[in-house]
């Protein structure tokens, strides 16, 4: 039991310090990139850059590392490689030289968060605990690196082309680097079922797939995440440059950036209970409408007051979306497809929606000039998000045969 305790508290701190650099990247870069004089349209397509290697990446990982059953290592090697990589941020100015850092970038670092947790799950799984208590020092982390990113850019000029920010990431994914090579060892492969063959490379990388498109209840799941994730990239692209329009300063911007994450802990620490009680698919919709609200808000309003205010609802639009769908995929996987599996929910969460809505999301923002209007898009998208599974959870409902004895 101490050794679970001490694995546990190696995976808090890896999450923590990870997305300190994560948060500092998020709440900066696109900002970075319009103070070094590139267009919506050109800042659209570097932030696609991710979201459509994650469409590819991460499976393709994935599917190796459940052969090789190698997480801790995979997860090192993404992360140091995404050092060395981010590195050069340091000293592009133009286009095209961002273009490739973010594209090799993309190709290094989006498979590392789906292999974490897939190896936290796996660790979990040992004594029934639960993947949020974990997962919520992420978020602290989160708004650490926004806030602490503020402040340095600030302090130290926050105009600057160099970028403060940049240093910190490379500080914090360093140190979670050095963590990550303390994660504790894998133990067994899982045993195949009795009679099935060992599965080539080819198939291990087909089976999960197949079998997700066999589950209508999960593909429905999954499409209503899409639509939902899909209208949250005007968030994570364009709130810094909104929050710019709205004349907020740099500590401004950190301190409006970690707002959400009061919401977010809250919310991550009590998905656990809201599950139970709830179901996961009643959660993501409950998740859903309540991103329509939040991106309607920004839309509406010009107080940066407002603004902090209606962050709290990240709670919501993320954390319990986030918890919702990790569980649930996982609960309609085998564990020796663990890795595939949240894979397969990166590249669609994180891969497939964040990429069709970052270029639709940077063309509008080259007609309009302004962020405000974009909120309202992703409002109706979200919106539509919640009609459709609201009335797919309706229909399966009706259409589930009466209980026994009735």
């Amino acid at each position: 039991m101490r050794n679970f305790a001490a694995g546990v508290n190696r995976f808090r701190l890896f999450y923590f310090l990870y997305f300190t650099a994560f948060g500092a990247y998020t709440a900066f870069m696109n900002l970075h990139f319009k103070r070094l004089g590139l267009s919506g349209a050109e800042i659209g397509r570097l932030s696609a850059l991710a979201p459509i290697a994650t469409l590819v990446v991460p499976p393709v990982v994935a599917a190796w590392v459940d052969l090789r059953w190698q997480k801790r290592r995979a997860v090192a090697a993404s992360l140091l490689a995404s050092l060395v990589v981010f590195s050069l941020y340091l000293t592009a100015t133009s286009f095209w030289p961002l273009f490739v850092i973010s594209l090799l970038f993309a190709l290094v670092n989006t498979p590392l968060v789906p292999l974490a947790d897939s190896a936290t799950l796996d660790h979990l799984a040992q004594h029934g605990s639960h993947y949020s208590r974990v997962r919520v020092f992420g978020s602290i982390g989160f708004a650490a690196g926004a806030i602490l990113a503020g402040q340095v850019q600030q302090r130290l000029g926050g105009t600057s082309a160099a970028g403060a920010f940049l240093f910190l990431y490379l500080l914090a994914a360093g140190m979670a680097l050095l963590v990550s090579l303390t994660f504790p060892a894998e133990g067994s492969h899982p045993a195949l079922p009795a009679g099935e063959k060992p599965l080539t490379p080819g198939e291990r990388f087909l089976l999960p797939w197949k079998a997700i498109l066999q589950q209508k209840a999960l593909l429905s799941f999954l499409f209503a995440l899409f639509l939902a994730r899909a209208s949250s990239v005007v968030y994570y692209n364009f709130f810094s440059i909104y929050l710019n329009e709205l004349g907020v300063t740099e500590s401004g911007i950190g301190v409006t950036w970690a707002v959400a994450i009061a919401g977010e802990v809250v919310l991550m620490t009590l998905a656990p209970f809201l599950i139970r009680r709830f179901g996961s698919r009643n959660l993501l919709l409950l998740s859903i409408i309540a991103s329509a609200v939040r991106w309607g808000l920004y839309a509406q309003v010009h107080s940066h007051t407002a603004v902090a205010v209606a962050q709290l609802l990240h709670g919501f639009t993320f954390a319990t979306l986030w918890v919702a769908a990790v569980t649930y995929v996982d609960e309609q996987t085998p564990s020796r497809w663990r890795a595939s599996s949240q894979a397969l929910l990166a590249a669609v969460s994180n891969g497939l929606a964040p990429a069709l809505g970052v270029l639709a999301a940077g063309y509008l923002y080259a007609q309009t000039d302004q962020v405000a209007p974009l909120f309202f898009y992703a409002s109706l998208v979200a919106l539509a998000a919640a009609i459709y599974f609201l009335v797919y959870l309706l229909l399966e409902k009706r259409s589930a045969p009466p209980p026994a004895g009735i």
